[in-house]
C-alpha cells in the first residue's frame, strides 16, 4: 500500500510539472517596449477592434482564464492522447486543417475535431443537468433524455463561454497580435457589458426584468410602471441601455502598450519617461507617463471595450 501511495505522489508529481512546462509557453510575451517599430503604428491600423484585443490581450485576468482553457485542453489530451494535434490547433489562429490538402486527411480532422467537441472538459454544463460519469456531451444528453430532465439544461463549449464574458466570439491565445480565425469582437460581447438592446439577441437573459411591489399604492405602482416605459422607449431610440464614455485617441495607444510593457518589466516612471520623450522636460515626462498609464489600465480592465462599441454606433447611425 504504501509502494502505491508512494507511486501515486510521483505520478502528481510528474503531472504537475509537465503541467506547469506546458502552461509556462502559452504565457503572454510583450514587444520590447525600447523599440518602437515592435508595436502597431494607428497611421497604419485605424480598426478600433484591433486596438481593443491590444489592451484586452494585456489583462492579467484574462491571462489566467486563457492557462485555464490550456489545461483543459492538456487534461483531454492526457485523457486521449490522440487528440493532441487537433487541441494544440485551438491554440493557433488558425485551423489546422487548412494545412492539410488530402480530402482523407480533412475528413480525418473534422471527425477528430467533432470528437474533441464532445468532451466534458471542454463544455460548460448547466441547469438540473448536472454530470455524473460522463465524458462526453451525447452521453450526458442521453442520460438527462431517458430521465425527461434535457428541456431543463444546457450545454455551451468552454471556449465560447469563455470569451463571451470578454466580448469575444471565443477564447484567444494573447500571444497574438491580433484576432484572426472565429475569435472576433462581437455585438453580443459588447451588448453582454452595456444591456446591448437587440430583443431578437439571445443573450437577452443578462437583461433584468422589472419587479413590482403589489403592495404599494395604485398610483405609485402607475408611476412606476410609466417610468419603466419611457426608459424602454430611451434604450430603444439609443440603441444602447448605457452611453460610451471613452472616446478613442489612436495616435495615443502605442505609447499607452509601451508604458504598460515597460512597467511589466519594472520599470520606474522617470526611466520611461527618459526613453519615451527624452526631449521635453523629464517633470513633463513623467506626468504625461502617469497619464498614460491610468488611461491604459482603465483600458486594460474593462474600457476596451468602448472602442469596438463606438465602430457598432458609428455603423448605427450611418444607416439610421
Amino acid at each position: 500500500m504504501d509502494r502505491e501511495m508512494e507511486q501515486y505522489q510521483i505520478d502528481r508529481l510528474e503531472s504537475s510539472r509537465y503541467l506547469a512546462q506546458e502552461l509556462e509557453q502559452w504565457k503572454f510575451t510583450a514587444p520590447n517596449w525600447l523599440n518602437e517599430s515592435e508595436y502597431p503604428d494607428h497611421k497604419d491600423i485605424d480598426d478600433l477592434q484591433f486596438w481593443a484585443w491590444q489592451f484586452l490581450r494585456r489583462n492579467k485576468n484574462y491571462h489566467f482564464i486563457w492557462l485555464q482553457y490550456v489545461e483543459a485542453l492538456n487534461a483531454v489530451i492526457r485523457r486521449l492522447p490522440e487528440l493532441k494535434p487537433i487541441l494544440r490547433g485551438r491554440t493557433v489562429a488558425n485551423s489546422v486543417c487548412d494545412d492539410y490538402t488530402n480530402e482523407a486527411e480533412k475528413a480525418n480532422y473534422w471527425r477528430l475535431d467533432a470528437i474533441a467537441s464532445q468532451q466534458r472538459e471542454l463544455n460548460v454544463f448547466s441547469g438540473i443537468g448536472l454530470l455524473h460519469d460522463e465524458t462526453t456531451v451525447n452521453e450526458w444528453r442521453e442520460r438527462l433524455s431517458a430521465s425527461g430532465e434535457i428541456q431543463n439544461a444546457s450545454v455551451e463549449s468552454l471556449e465560447s463561454y469563455l470569451g463571451e464574458k470578454w466580448g469575444l466570439t471565443c477564447l484567444t491565445n494573447p500571444n497574438y497580435s491580433e484576432l484572426t480565425g472565429r475569435s472576433n469582437f462581437t455585438t453580443c460581447g459588447i451588448w453582454h457589458r452595456y444591456a446591448w438592446n437587440d430583443p431578437s439577441h439571445r443573450y437577452k437573459k443578462y437583461l433584468t426584468d422589472p419587479v413590482y411591489d403589489l403592495r404599494l399604492p395604485v398610483d405609485v405602482l402607475k408611476r412606476q410602471f410609466e417610468n419603466v416605459l419611457k426608459e424602454k422607449k430611451e434604450r430603444e431610440k439609443k440603441g444602447l441601455f448605457v452611453s460610451v464614455k471613452v472616446r478613442p485617441v489612436l495616435p495615443k495607444y502605442r505609447d499607452y502598450l509601451r508604458v504598460l510593457d515597460a512597467l511589466e518589466c519594472g520599470l520606474t516612471h522617470e526611466e520611461i519617461a527618459k526613453k519615451l520623450q527624452p526631449k521635453i522636460d523629464i517633470a513633463l515626462a513623467k506626468k504625461n507617463v502617469t497619464a498614460w498609464k491610468k488611461a491604459a489600465k482603465k483600458l486594460v480592465e474593462k474600457d476596451y471595450l468602448d472602442l469596438p462599441a463606438h465602430m457598432i454606433l458609428k455603423k448605427s447611425s450611418t444607416h439610421s
